[in-house]
């Protein structure tokens, strides 16, 4: 798995590379900020798991428009798995947040620096 299609997501919404690391920043953390903030359950988990599998997805479709015959079933069941996994962590942080407090916080907190750890097990 690597994280170029999400590079090129982002090139290709924002316009420079530099946002990706901005993003792989501010990704994990707003879910956490947001369900905190709101106390919104449902809203944390929306805010953990909507742009990170737009973005994903967004930038497998270009891929795959670009290159048709390199994706076959075994990657994109591995592309499925790795943005399930960052979905449920970022969607997990958001909800753990929105309990406000602090055991919550401290695993949300811990469950964005495993997300990181993720996005960036998957450059090349």
């Amino acid at each position: 798995m690597n994280i170029d299609a999400f590079e090129h997501a982002l090139e290709e919404t924002t316009g420079n590379k530099i946002a990706l690391g901005e993003m792989v920043f501010l990704l994990p953390v707003i879910p956490i900020i947001y369900g905190w903030v709101t106390k919104d359950k449902v809203g944390g988990i929306v805010v953990g798991v909507v742009p990170i599998t737009s973005l994903m997805i967004y930038g497998h479709f270009l891929g795959i428009s670009a290159h048709p015959y390199t994706y076959g079933l075994s990657y994109i069941l591995k592309v499925t798995a790795y943005i399930g996994v960052l979905d449920v962590l970022g969607g997990g942080a958001g909800y753990l947040a929105s309990e406000r407090k602090i055991g919550h916080l401290l695993v949300a907190i811990c469950l964005s620096i495993v997300w990181m750890l993720v996005i960036f097990s998957g450059i090349n």
